[in-house]
């Protein structure tokens, strides 16, 4: 049997519709559970015929992130535009969207789903998202009023602290006890909570006097300033215990 000739029209027709049918694939049951297989099935192509379009799954995956983007940016635009909601509630009716794709038809990865897509990507093609991925959420930030040269990465240094301490502490949590020396292990791991929480207290206060200069610094604007007041007394209060639950020795402690 003479295989359909496709023109370049139904070719386009058909990445389109495999690209739709990712995204909702992601959404019923998730990326690993969506093989090439369902996909083809689905959208009525041969694995083949797949293969002339993506050379893997993962790479499909990245045009479906990137076609969806468009959507996602004009869905925030009604939002901001929509004169019955405030600004806070338009921002939070977007997240909750996103956190929720399932409810919307957003294709939203799992912390394993990314991790599986990254090992199968080529290292030229991981950055090439990257960047699109960096400029989406510039133009996203850009639709809420944010100012995108004003953010700094520095807004999370807490997490870093944090994981580095924590990273640190597991090390050698885990060496000690494959050794058999639980003391020290215990030891090992009472210093770093403890190093955790101090660390973080100094923090928290030093945030909570001078939160006003360092919304200043990262660009607040008189618009986003009560919010960010607000917001900001809760984190700064919470920043702790956000700290020692993010550290690894916690957990660490936790199962061991």
């Amino acid at each position: 049997m003479a295989r359909k000739a496709y023109s370049e029209r139904e070719r386009e027709q058909v990445k389109e519709t495999l690209q739709t049918t990712v995204i909702q694939c992601i959404v019923d049951r998730g990326l690993i559970h969506s093989s090439i297989d369902v996909l083809c099935k689905k959208v009525g192509i041969s694995k083949t015929f797949f293969y002339t379009f993506f050379p893997s799954k993962e790479e499909l995956v990245l045009e479906a992130l990137r076609y969806q983007q468009p959507k996602l940016l004009q869905y925030a635009r009604q939002l901001m535009e929509d004169s019955s909601l405030s600004w806070r509630e338009g921002v939070e009716a977007f997240l909750k969207n996103c956190c929720y794709g399932a409810k919307s038809g957003v294709a939203v990865l799992s912390i394993e789903e990314e991790q599986q897509a990254r090992r199968c990507l080529s290292e030229e093609n991981f950055q090439a998202f990257r960047q699109d991925q960096i400029s989406f959420y510039g133009k996203l930030l850009s639709i809420f009023g944010l100012p995108t040269d004003g953010i700094d990465p520095r807004l999370f240094g807490n997490l870093a602290l944090a994981m580095m301490i924590g990273n640190g502490g597991a090390a050698y949590l885990s060496l000690k006890l494959g050794e058999g020396n639980v003391n020290s292990a215990k030891k090992g791991i009472g210093n770093a909570v403890t190093m955790v929480t101090a660390v973080s207290i100094v923090l928290a206060a030093v945030f909570l006097l001078f939160i006003n200069p360092i919304l200043t610094l990262f660009g607040a604007t008189a618009t986003l300033r009560p919010y960010a007041l607000d917001d900001g007394g809760i984190i700064g209060i919470g920043l702790p215990l956000s700290l020692i639950h993010t550290s690894e020795p916690t957990r660490e402690a936790e199962t061991s």
